[in-house]
């Protein structure tokens, strides 16, 4: 077993890491909905460091207002997505149950 840890020998320092594990669940893609749950909250993925060091320096909108209309088209398509995906894992989650399922018969009376 390795010797490295991330939280101290007395486990007393854990809540320092709580926002580096959001930012992981954040920006990871769900098999689910298959988006992060950053871009269906906000219709675009998280901008890094390194992502704002490569941007360009002028704004790549013409007006807040046309900015605006973009991203809320993007976060309404996102998760229309997320909600037809959902609803196919649903169906597949339940198929892959009723496999294994069997149905119970039950007479009045007896003890359940």
């Amino acid at each position: 077993m390795s010797n490295l840890t991330h939280v101290c020998k007395n486990q007393n320092d854990w809540d320092v890491f709580i926002p580096v594990a959001l930012l992981a669940f954040r920006t990871s893609l769900s098999e689910t909905t298959g988006e992060s749950p950053l871009y269906l909250l906000y219709g675009r993925e998280p901008l890094l460091p390194m992502d704002v060091s490569l941007l360009p320096t002028t704004d790549p909108a013409s007006s807040i207002a046309e900015h605006r209309h973009r991203i809320v088209k993007q976060i309404e398509l996102a998760q229309q997505i997320a909600k037809a995906n959902i609803m196919q894992t649903q169906q597949k989650m339940k198929a892959y149950y009723d496999r294994c399922a069997a149905e119970l018969d039950f007479v009045e009376g007896q003890k359940v």
